[in-house]
């Protein structure tokens, strides 16, 4: 299964149970981008059928979050952990030989350079940097339509990429009631 495909697929089958409601429960890390924002907006989008409420059991962080904050409401436990808003990307550079005292070299063509940008210097760092702060944009957009307030209110309330637990999260407007 490909990214969030099942998940997407389960959650259509909840909708077409004659139900008064549907019951998300998670508890994640977080995940990687690929698809979350497509399940986000099918979760958005089926408020109008049905409520759609969540559950974070214990963590509801980064990508969970994002997915989690697309429901009608929120429930969280007294110690899960909430938030967790940002993009990070993680690569490697070799600049010694392997074990077989080999060395690998990547080679970009010429009209391609951002291609491969070198987290070690400062344009490659700021050509990853760039792309993380647009799909950063976008999570903090969706979660600021999803919860009814503004990106400000996001970027300085929602924990700066941290995370809040359980009644904190209440309090800064993530989830709506510890349960």
């Amino acid at each position: 299964v490909d990214g969030y495909d099942a998940i997407v697929e389960r959650f259509g089958e909840a909708l077409a149970l004659d139900t008064g409601s549907v019951l998300i429960v998670i508890d994640s890390p977080g995940g990687g981008v690929p698809g979350v924002a497509e399940l986000a907006d099918a979760i958005y989008a089926a408020r109008s059928k049905k409520p759609v409420n969540v559950f974070f059991s214990d963590n509801g962080c980064s990508a969970a979050y994002w997915i989690g904050s697309a429901a009608s409401s929120i429930v969280v436990s007294s110690t899960s952990r909430i938030g967790s808003i940002g993009v990070v990307a993680g690569m490697s550079k070799q600049v010694m030989p392997d074990g077989n005292g080999e060395v690998h070299v990547e080679i970009v063509s010429s009209n391609a350079p951002n291609k491969r940008p070198d987290p070690t210097d400062s344009a490659g760092k700021a050509s990853i940097q760039s792309t993380l702060d647009a799909i950063e944009q976008q999570f903090i957009a969706t979660v600021a339509r999803h919860r009814g307030t503004t990106q400000t209110a996001v970027k300085d309330d929602f924990g700066q990429g941290g995370t809040l637990i359980g009644a904190a999260a209440v309090k800064a407007g993530m989830v709506d009631r510890v349960g």
